[in-house]
């Protein structure tokens, strides 16, 4: 490579925490990736997991005192410094938002959406001055890290569009945001096919805009673990899920319990949205580290993308899941909605709650070379790939830019 990023310093902006203990989304790996490169990398959070309004809202709402009090613990792990071993640095921060977009008078306008970063604590430019951080070389973020995009000032702006407007829920004045910094934006990274369509429409232009869709850490998946302690007492086959609760559709995880009641249906994850009663065959292990997931998924015999039908999941190709899965060698059973269907054929898709008990009758047979397959399937997938295509998407925007003239030093 031409280009030299070391000791530049790249800021990552997300609505994701760094320090989640358990679960990696795509930023996360986009983030080791530009420390692998030498970078310093500045990780900042905005979460709204701390705005007054939705303090309340869980409070009172939902009585979810613990989950309140647990969010603000997140919080408080997440600001720290660390040296790596070739000399440079991480550093995590989580804003505190106490005020944030919502679709009331005023705080749904533009003007808000675009301005209302100036009341998280610490403002971003104090926050700069006490890390010493007085340019910002590239700036990447995602919908939830884009309304630091004015406070930045980055040399390099790269947007990782995910799921602003196409199926998002959100305000009117973050969307007009969203796409006023969509046409600034120096790259823009769609994930899937839907999204990328939707940009060129609405830059006028695919100029620096380039399909990225999600990978694997093919490396840890398919080195071999010990079955977890608590599949032991497990009875087989055992059906996994892995991720957040608020995309499952429930009611087609009751139907599938009651269909096959000697199957183990495993959540691993945080299942804040499960507010019924949990059927005996259901088993809620909580969140694991990342190194751990590939046990879990080893050792199980069908995993499960039971999403609900809606406009984001339509938008949706292959979420992460579905590489972790066949990279472990697991047979994938998922709704069809959308974009979703290009999992085929390396996932089995239902298009009703009957079809998706079949599906998972026929994965949990599947024989050791179709298991094997998927396993070489999803080298195709590794990150590694993927981030040899960005390197020299970033190595031509850099040259755009003389960022890397041999008189400029990061």
């Amino acid at each position: 490579m031409i280009f030299d990023l070391k000791n530049c310093n790249v800021v990552i902006g997300s609505f994701s925490f760094w320090n989640t203990g358990s679960y990696k989304v795509g930023i996360h790996f986009f983030t080791e990736y530009f420390l692998q490169k030498g970078a310093n990398v500045y990780f900042l959070t905005l979460t709204n997991s701390t705005s007054i309004p939705m303090f309340l809202y869980g409070l009172i709402k939902h009585n979810r005192f613990r989950e309140v009090i647990d969010s603000y613990k997140l919080v408080s792990k997440q600001n720290k410094e660390i040296q790596l071993e070739n000399n440079n640095q991480l550093i995590t921060y989580s804003f505190v938002n106490t005020i944030m977009p919502m679709p009331l008078p005023f705080f749904d306008s533009y003007w808000f959406a675009k301005n209302y970063v100036k009341f998280v604590y610490p403002s971003v430019q104090s926050l700069k001055r006490r890390l010493g951080l007085k340019n910002v070389d590239i700036f990447m973020f995602d919908i939830g890290g884009m309304p630091l995009y004015d406070y930045l000032q980055a040399d390099l702006c790269i947007y990782r569009y995910q799921d602003a407007r196409v199926g998002k829920v959100s305000t009117r004045g973050i969307l007009e945001y969203d796409e006023e910094v969509l046409q600034k934006a120096d790259i823009v990274l769609p994930v899937s096919k839907p999204i990328y369509d939707y940009v060129i429409e609405n830059r006028k232009t695919s100029e620096g805009v380039y399909y990225m869709p999600n990978g694997v850490n093919i490396d840890i998946f398919l080195k071999s673990y010990p079955i977890p302690q608590e599949y032991l007492t497990l009875p087989k086959p055992i059906a996994v899920f892995v991720g957040v609760s608020s995309l499952i559709d429930w009611d087609l995880c009751f139907h599938l319990s009651k269909s096959l009641p000697d199957t183990s249906f495993v959540f691993i994850g945080r299942m804040n949205t499960l507010r019924s009663k949990i059927p005996s065959n259901f088993y809620l292990l909580g969140p694991k580290k990342h190194e751990d997931i590939p046990s879990y998924l080893q050792h199980a015999d069908v995993g499960l993308i039971p999403y609900i039908d809606c406009e984001h999941i339509r938008a949706v190709e292959k979420p992460l899941k579905f590489y972790e899965y066949i990279a472990s060698g697991l047979p994938v059973v998922s709704v069809s909605y959308g974009a979703m269907s290009s999992m085929a054929p390396w996932a089995m898709l239902a298009d009703n709650y009957n079809e998706f008990v079949e599906c998972i009758k026929r994965a949990v047979k599947s024989p050791l070379e179709y298991k094997q397959k998927l396993r070489e399937v999803a080298k195709d997938f590794a990150w590694d790939k993927i981030f040899e295509k960005l390197d020299k998407i970033i190595e031509h925007h850099l040259s755009i830019k003389s960022l890397n003239s041999e008189d400029r030093k990061c």
